[in-house]
């Protein structure tokens, strides 16, 4: 059941994790992407750190642009052309697969975002320094701790990271918001995938697309903002509401890949079938030793 948090002057939030009501809400109209910093402090902030955070040196990600932008449409519909399954680097998938099966070698954040660059560029080359400035995006946008948030701003520690992220992504808005911002998701699929690889029965009993399934990370939180009044499913938002609908717990829950993805939705991640093929392809891949 969705939790809505309203404290005049200070809050404004919609929380939930039900995997229905997050369907319901991934489409209403009312809500969308336009971050503006509006409303109570609290809504002001996240608006502003989420907005700062996913844009990279005034290119905005495609995990910003709001519903009715065309060029939002055109970069999907080129994203999932690109997504193919199959469209990936072998070699890398080989890697991968050697680090499910508890083989020492390069970290998973590198291989992820790696096997994901090259889908843009077949150079792309992650290390240590691109994992590390996809790690400080994703630890600014998932932070609660506003001082530490502040500290980063003044420190400057966003910005550099998203510079060493367009430069390694050759300024590609798509490339750049997969190896900064998607690849922790990925990421996490496959220390998921590495804990299943190591029970002996799960082994062998699961098929690639049925161990891809059990291990899929969805975004932990998606975000969207209210652009008018309007009576939602999670109660009445009003401009500046900004509804939280926590994916991953839901998609867990549901163990629904379609629901990681916001598959339904016109938000909808076109890179959803690669990443279920690649992660069926890792595991086929790790039992063929």
């Amino acid at each position: 059941m969705a939790r809505h948090i309203r404290i005049p002057f200070l809050a404004d939030l919609i929380l939930t994790d039900d995997p229905d009501e997050i369907r319901e809400l991934a489409n209403q109209v009312a809500l969308d992407r336009g971050f503006r910093a509006r409303g109570p402090l609290i809504n002001r902030i996240l608006a502003r750190r989420i907005k700062a955070a996913l844009t990279f040196e005034r290119t905005q990600l495609p995990s910003v642009q709001m519903r009715g932008d065309p060029q939002r449409q055109q970069a999907s519909d080129r994203l999932s052309k690109m997504f193919a399954p199959g469209n990936w680097d072998s070699e890398l998938v080989k890697l991968i697969a050697a680090h499910v099966r508890g083989t020492p070698g390069r970290p998973a954040g590198e291989l992820a975002q790696e096997v994901m660059g090259r889908v843009f560029d077949s150079d792309y080359t992650a290390n240590a320094d691109t994992w590390a400035a996809a790690q400080a995006i994703d630890e600014h946008l998932q932070s609660r701790n506003p001082i530490m948030a502040l500290l980063r701003k003044i420190s400057g520690a966003v910005p550099r990271a998203q510079s060493a992220l367009r430069q390694a992504a050759s300024g590609d808005p798509g490339a750049m918001h997969g190896t900064g911002i998607a690849v922790h998701n990925l990421v996490l699929s496959l220390e998921r995938m590495q804990t299943l690889w190591a029970n002996e029965s799960m082994r062998s009993r699961l098929a690639p697309e049925e161990a891809a399934l059990s291990v899929i990370a969805a975004p932990r939180t998606v975000m969207r903002a209210a652009a008018e009044h309007e009576d939602t499913i999670g109660g009445r938002v009003r401009p500046a509401t900004l509804v939280a609908l926590n994916t991953r717990a839901a998609a867990d829950k549901a163990m629904d890949a379609d629901l990681a993805f916001l598959g339904s939705s016109w938000s909808r991640c076109p890179a959803q079938h690669w990443v279920m093929a690649l992660l069926a392809e890792v595991w086929r891949e790790a039992g063929d030793v």
